[in-house]
């Protein structure tokens, strides 16, 4: 009979086999990014490798005199072995191309906005692709406030005088590193100038641009087309704070928003509706599949649709800046069309690990970045416990109206359960209302998502727009009010501080408690009991 931590381990591996892949990878990822030693971290990366490869070798092999999972142990040792290499050479390589030297004298350079300008209290931050010699790089540029009259659009092209400097080197504020985090978005360098850089003609930005790399290019048309869009919110009748979060909400664009309303959001509980992810892609894709849907019957229907919807797809992916949270949920739902197309329209745990393997593979430093792991968490949690929800009794026996209330509640129970800890130790706080914020606030989300895609199309036909635009201002302005009223009340957050072992426990403890409720046997319901009282004992020492 098997221990159970072997057996919780081994359900794991049977929900998603890659997890054998992603974990060691992750594991040599944070090695490397956080002691970045050639020769003796390497070292160190293959023996955590093959101890995780020796784990699941463990797994695959079962009972002892069933020989006949040697092979596929063995390849599972292999896999997890190359995994952890392999994440650990990937930051390698990107924090050597990062290490470059910049000119140590004021030198006059010339880029392309790449993403939208940002604002803080003294500066405005731009994110630029310079030409260095050929070379692109991506630079961050800090120029102070007071003299920014017209902040620069993405696609535009800026000259500017600076010393640009590395992102190498540590630069705290507080207990967090931002250098590292901009080593993270793939920024090289920094500068900061006193004097507003100047902005090209169009004929010199239009040539630049075709220049960028093509991944970078794309991004900067589809951030050009986003520009366009939000020009047309500006006829609405809203204030700045309203229309920010209206450009957050249907677009992406959260450069506009006041650190006021993001703390609102925060204590409100609902932080994640600023952010674009599976609630806003699954409103897409649910209208392109009850208007295309159809075409299944036919015998090239299936396939032939199954990739005709990946164009607005991914193209609304761009559209929105490929936030980690809007990938994820696009390649989730593109396994799912793929799915539906055969008649298997289920999201299941080896599909959020597919897609976050994918995302790593792309990207190794997505892995540190805290939106991918809250994201990846929560949806995690997700895929494995509401299925058995949705199978009980207990549900099927509701009526419709109570079925979609308790739906919504336990989706943003079991979403929070699973993103609190990490919350508490990253932040420092968690909302108290949450579940009545979630409650109360996504009905008025979807009235806003759904108005605002119909505006926008109907943005050639200025009486159907105007109609439609009253819905869209009266839904925002009713969240605003919703969201600020629930923030006010008594103790809306608490102040709850964990360190990491407690972090960490507090998830063994979820595990072994989510594997007790599948099980349902006394020796999972002791290993539970005993994690919980492990993760108390550390969060009350503060480790």
């Amino acid at each position: 009979m098997r221990s159970v931590p072997l057996r919780l381990l081994k359900s794991l591996y049977d929900a998603a086999p890659l997890l054998s892949v992603l974990v060691p990878m992750g594991v040599g990822i944070v090695v490397a990014d956080r002691y970045m030693m050639p020769t003796s971290m390497a070292v160190t990366v293959i023996v955590v490798g093959i101890v995780c490869g020796l784990g699941c070798g463990w797994m695959a092999f079962g009972r002892r005199k069933d020989r006949g999972r040697t092979k596929s142990g063995l390849f599972l040792l292999c896999a997890s072995v190359v995994a952890a290499v392999v994440g650990y050479v990937s930051v390698w390589a990107l924090h050597s191309g990062g290490r470059y030297e910049w000119k140590e004298e004021v030198a006059h350079w010339r880029g392309v906005v790449v993403e939208p300008c940002g604002e803080t209290n003294k500066a405005v931050r731009m994110r630029l692709m310079l030409d260095d010699g050929g070379r692109w790089r991506s630079v961050e540029l800090m120029v102070r406030k007071t003299e920014v009259v017209n902040a620069p659009q993405v696609g535009d092209v800026v000259d500017f005088d600076a010393r640009m400097r590395s992102t190498l080197a540590m630069d705290t504020i507080g207990d967090f590193d931002y250098n590292g985090w901009l080593r993270h978005q793939g920024v090289t360098g920094k500068a900061y100038v006193r004097e507003a850089p100047q902005t090209s003609d169009r004929v010199v930005a239009d040539s630049l641009r075709e220049h960028l790399p093509w991944l970078s290019r794309w991004k900067v048309r589809a951030l050009m087309v986003r520009q366009r869009l939000e020009t047309e919110y500006d006829s609405l009748l809203m204030d700045g704070d309203e229309l920010a979060v209206l450009k957050a909400i249907t677009l992406g664009n959260k450069t506009k928003l006041d650190s006021g309303v993001k703390e609102s959001f925060s204590s409100a509980g609902i932080s994640h509706l600023l952010a674009l992810s599976g609630l806003h892609l699954g409103i897409l894709a649910g209208l392109m599949l009850l208007l295309f849907g159809g075409a299944r019957k036919y015998r090239w229907g299936a396939p032939l649709l199954s990739g005709l919807l990946q164009v607005p797809l991914w193209g609304f992916v761009l559209l929105t800046g490929c936030s980690v949270s809007v990938v994820r949920s696009a390649l989730m739902v593109s396994l799912l069309f793929m799915q539906t197309m055969r008649g298997e329209g289920v999201v299941s745990f080896s599909n959020v690990v597919v897609a976050a393997l994918l995302i790593v593979v792309c990207w190794p430093y997505s892995l540190l970045d805290i939106s991918f792991q809250l994201s990846f968490l929560a949806v995690g949690g997700l895929v494995l416990v509401v299925p058995y929800y949705n199978q009980s009794q207990w549900r099927a026996d509701r009526n419709v109206a109570v079925r979609w209330l308790l739906d919504m509640l336990v989706v943003s129970m079991v979403a929070q359960l699973c993103t609190a800890p990490l919350v508490a130790h990253t932040f420092g706080q968690l909302p108290v209302y949450f579940l009545l914020a979630n409650v109360v606030c996504i009905p008025v989300v979807y009235v806003v998502l759904g108005g605002a895609m119909v505006f926008l199309s109907l943005a050639w036909w200025p009486w159907a727009a105007a109609v439609v635009g009253a819905v869209v201002v009266v839904a925002t302005k009713l969240l605003m009010v919703l969201v600020g009223w629930i923030a006010a009340m008594p103790s809306a957050s608490v102040d709850v501080r964990m360190g990491v072992g407690a972090c960490l426990m507090a998830y063994i403890t979820i595990l072994c408690f989510g594997f007790w409720m599948h099980e349902r046997r006394r020796d999972a319901l002791y290993v539970a009991v005993g994690a919980a009282m492990l993760f108390v004992s550390a969060w009350c020492w503060g480790v």
